[in-house]
């Protein structure tokens, strides 16, 4: 599935965000999905991420597996999530740990 941020929104400096999992099981009209068995994440700016799988529950996206994320000046991991739907907020849980890199301007 491939999502195109609004203009503006607070996840348009990511650019096109492609999700993908082996399985996926939910219904539109209640807000609520479940994806499994090793759940990525790609956006035209370069951020990467991946957990085994991850939960939509109306405005919040959930897990509790390990996640990794990187992108442009950034590496971390956690065990678990807790994210805006509308990406505003993303919490990594337990263990958090990572890498930031200093812009060389």
């Amino acid at each position: 599935m491939t999502v195109f941020p609004e203009p503006g929104a607070q996840v348009a400096s990511f650019g096109a965000m492609h999700f993908s999992a082996p399985s996926a099981t939910g219904e539109v009209s209640a807000r609520h999905g479940v994806a499994t068995g090793g759940v990525r994440f790609a956006a035209a700016r370069g951020d990467r991420g991946q957990t085994q799988s991850l939960e939509y529950d109306g405005d919040t996206v959930h897990g509790e597996d390990l996640v990794r994320l990187s992108g442009p000046g950034y590496r971390v991991q956690g065990r678990g999530v807790v994210a805006r739907a509308d990406g505003s907020t993303i919490t990594l849980r337990d263990g958090v740990r990572g890498t930031l890199q200093a812009d060389d301007e």
